[in-house]
């Protein structure tokens, strides 16, 4: 009876150990199945957290580019607007020193003298500051030859 019992005993246990066996390799595959599918879906939000993170990025990107060419823009505005100061005082410079030279005087009386042949009437009005109008009044006899 013993063998009746031990072959029982063997059955139970064997349909023990296959059931078992069944159970660790369905868990197995739940497991795996489980992995590949968390796999796909941290696989999924990396590629959209990464292309929100690309999208985030070139718009700061346009962001500060932007602000970088108002930026030029405007400190090329302000030294062109020193570079044309310069170039004004130095033209205003050039002019004082061009009015105290002598030759200034021979060339306001061409100026003067060439005006008056060309517009060829009796009478020429001339407008300028007081010192040249007083100069052009003691040439006035000179001018009209």
């Amino acid at each position: 009876m013993t063998s009746g019992l031990e072959t029982i005993k063997d059955r139970i246990i064997e349909k023990a150990r296959n059931e078992a066996n069944t159970l660790i390799l369905d868990a197995a595959e739940e497991k795996r199945k489980a992995l590949s599918s968390s796999r796909e879906e941290a696989e999924r939000l990396a590629s959209r957290v990464l292309a929100e993170a690309e999208n985030e990025a070139k718009v700061r990107y346009e962001e500060k580019l932007g602000a970088i060419r108002t930026d030029l823009r405007k400190k090329m505005l302000i030294r062109r607007e020193e570079l044309i100061e310069e170039a004004w005082n130095q033209a205003m410079v050039d002019l004082r020193a061009y009015v105290k030279d002598p030759a200034y005087r021979e060339d306001l009386k061409a100026l003067v003298a060439k005006t008056a042949r060309l517009v060829d009437e009796g009478s020429v009005l001339v407008n300028a500051n007081a010192d040249d109008l007083a100069y052009i009044g003691k040439i006035r006899a000179e001018i009209e030859r």
